[in-house]
């Protein structure tokens, strides 16, 4: 029996419709997640308008914003548009996502108690801790008061890895798993291509940024900077127009040595990594998509059994157990019977000449 087979009869036992209810949760907390997070960021930018007008600042920013914006939750409730529903809304929001990230907290502890250290094996297990502490923290206390901007940083990455973890989940349907199990296994070649010409990216952001010491230029005036603008012209933002600019304000030997970086970048870099890296990505993907394939049926039929054990009560896995499972593919079949009773007729006609060679071979003659 393959493994395909197995993740059929699994699935056929009623043990799928978890995997799909799971799922439906997810996909119901991050839309509600979604318009909760594009309320409260409305609510912000309303408050920050009102202390716009207020400071009456022609550059239309705030040099030093109150620290009751940033961090007190009762502060934008008199400066903006919040009767008495929004305030329900606000307390019955907050609560309803603050108990049920604590439960998905609650529960990635209990797994981690149980699986020790294979709990650590699986990228979805991060994400759905890293998502249920920021949450945690974002929400806070449940109150009638909106979110101040402070904490709004986390809910924006915790909204992030909640998008990232839902794309992950939809490994294990059938229509879309392979492509994302095939995206997986590319990244994970990428990144340890990438690690391996780390120091190339390091040599060359010092380089750059030692190089446009006296520059006015930002793009390399510090040590992030200069890896960023690095990686951008890995990716193909070379500017040479704009770089060589401000390398004919450097010295004329400083000058001479930031061509001469910026050539051997454009031979190394952007020529040789980046071929290399996209011929990684597409040369090999039929060796990719076997591989693919087979790790996302193994997924499947984890995913099954670890939500067949963390069924709570004994009757729903009472009634989803199936000691044994017969398959006939041929049942509903009717080529199938055809060819058997014209099977089952030719070894009858061979049956009887065997019996009568006489009056067998009289008739043939």
């Amino acid at each position: 029996m393959n493994t395909t087979h197995v993740v059929f009869i699994i699935r056929k036992n009623g043990v799928r419709y978890i995997y799909y209810t799971q799922m439906f949760l997810l996909a119901l907390a991050m839309v509600l997640l979604t318009l909760f997070m594009v309320w409260v960021r409305q609510l912000i930018g309303q408050c920050y308008m009102y202390l716009l007008r207020v400071q009456q600042n022609p550059n239309g920013t705030i040099l030093n914003l109150p620290d009751g914006f940033l961090y007190n939750e009762t502060f934008c409730t008199d400066k903006i548009k919040y009767d008495q529903n929004n305030k329900n809304v606000m307390f019955f929001t907050r609560f309803s996502f603050f108990v049920y990230f604590l439960g998905c907290l609650l529960k990635e502890l209990n797994q981690l108690r149980q699986e020790r250290s294979e709990y650590f094996r699986e990228i979805t297990n991060y994400l759905d801790l890293t998502v249920s502490i920021l949450f945690l923290l974002f929400l806070d206390l449940p109150s009638i008061h909106p979110i101040p901007y402070d904490r709004l940083k986390l809910g924006t990455v915790g909204l992030f890895a909640y998008y990232f973890l839902m794309f992950l989940w939809t490994r294990g349907l059938s229509r879309f798993g392979i492509y994302i199990t095939m995206f997986l296994e590319v990244m994970s070649t990428l990144l340890q291509v990438v690690s391996g010409f780390a120091l190339l990216f390091i040599s060359f952001t010092v380089s750059f940024y030692i190089i446009f010491t006296e520059s006015e230029e930002k793009e390399f005036n510090t040590i992030i900077n200069s890896f960023l603008k690095v990686l951008a012209m890995v990716m193909g933002e070379l500017d040479y127009t704009g770089l060589r600019y401000h390398a004919s304000k450097l010295p004329d030997d400083m000058e001479v040595i930031a061509i001469a970086v910026f050539v051997v970048f454009c031979l190394t870099m952007a020529l040789v990594v980046n071929n290399l890296l996209i011929g990684l990505a597409v040369g090999d993907i039929e060796a990719v998509q076997k591989t693919a394939e087979i790790k996302l049926l193994s997924l499947q039929v984890t995913q099954i059994l670890d939500a067949r054990a963390n069924m709570i009560f004994g009757r729903v896995r009472q009634k989803c157990y199936v000691p044994s499972c017969t398959e006939m593919p041929n049942r509903n079949d009717c080529k199938a019977e055809i060819r058997e009773q014209a099977y089952k007729l030719r070894n009858l006609e061979k049956l009887k000449k065997e019996k009568n060679p006489g009056i067998t071979n009289f008739a043939s003659a």
